[in-house]
């Protein structure tokens, strides 16, 4: 990121670009996320972990509807995500992919 940016221009980035790749839980806890980061001095990787999951867990839980079929996608990535999806969250979270 530009170091020139700044905290809103950051938060417009973030919003816009969850919102273009559909990732609403991100969206959502991005800023405090963030905050919680920096105070707990995370890494970067531990930060960006902690949405990802967040994401993988609302989305396991049905919070959010998956795409499928009817929303353009290939139907390798619709069996993909389908396999994706029907793992546990923990196991989700013991993945190191």
């Amino acid at each position: 990121m530009n170091d020139a940016m700044t905290s809103q221009a950051v938060e417009v980035a973030i919003d816009t670009a969850c919102r273009t790749l559909r990732l609403p839980t991100i969206r959502e806890r991005a800023a405090h996320a963030a905050d919680v980061a920096a105070r707990e001095q995370h890494t970067y990787q531990g930060f960006l972990a902690e949405l990802l999951l967040a994401e993988c867990d609302d989305r396991l839980a049905g919070a959010i509807e998956p795409a499928g079929p009817s929303s353009g996608a290939a139907s390798d990535s619709f069996e993909v995500e389908q396999t994706f999806l029907s793992a546990s969250p923990r196991t989700c979270r013991a993945t190191n992919r």
